[in-house]
């Protein structure tokens, strides 16, 4: 075994020896220098380059910003009907849904609001269909957000979750309706 020094970089080098007979001796010398070999080493992704691959790369990178942009134009435009947060969905008109029991709905809620416990929103879809949006809300927020789940799921677009009927309320009577 020997070690050389070759660009800077330290290689191992083994000799690998034979048995072998007596009358058939000879001496052993490593192999010349100038019979190293190079490993290949595959070219880096910039030397990689063929133009017709390039073109076609270039030409689907500018689609999708085309269409980004044209996707963006009609979510801006579908923006200005839709209901995003909770004073526009009130501004709306949306349906208020207080998802909370019978019992809790009884001990107060939001004026107008229809109680839809969250136990019974999958077997009352119908009673969403066709709403220009809709408003769930509940004690503390979670089970509103479960309903908003399962409507969405079931493809009822404009559902928000309201998070607390406290809140619904103040919100309604902050913007005067």
């Amino acid at each position: 075994m020997s070690i050389k020094t070759l660009g800077g970089k330290s290689f191992l080098l083994v000799f690998a020896l034979t048995a072998m007979s007596c009358s058939d001796s000879m001496p052993l010398t490593p192999a010349p220098e100038s019979k190293q070999t190079e490993v290949p080493t595959q070219p880096k992704k910039e030397e990689q380059k063929d133009e017709p691959k390039n073109e076609k790369k270039e030409e689907k990178k500018e689609e999708p910003k085309d269409q980004k942009k044209d996707d963006r134009q009609k979510e801006d435009k579908k923006e200005e009907g839709r209901i995003t947060d909770l004073d526009s969905a009130l501004k709306y008109g949306a349906m208020l849904v207080d998802v909370r029991t019978p019992r809790e709905f009884a001990a107060g809620s939001v004026p107008g609001a229809v109680n839809i416990p969250l136990s019974s929103i999958k077997d009352r879809l119908e009673e969403f269909k066709g709403k220009k949006g809709i408003l769930v809300f509940c004690r503390s927020g979670n089970r509103s957000g479960q309903a908003k789940a399962i409507l969405d799921e079931a493809g009822i677009p404009n559902v928000i979750n309201g998070g607390t009927w406290q809140m619904v309320k103040a919100a309604k009577e902050r913007l005067g309706l």
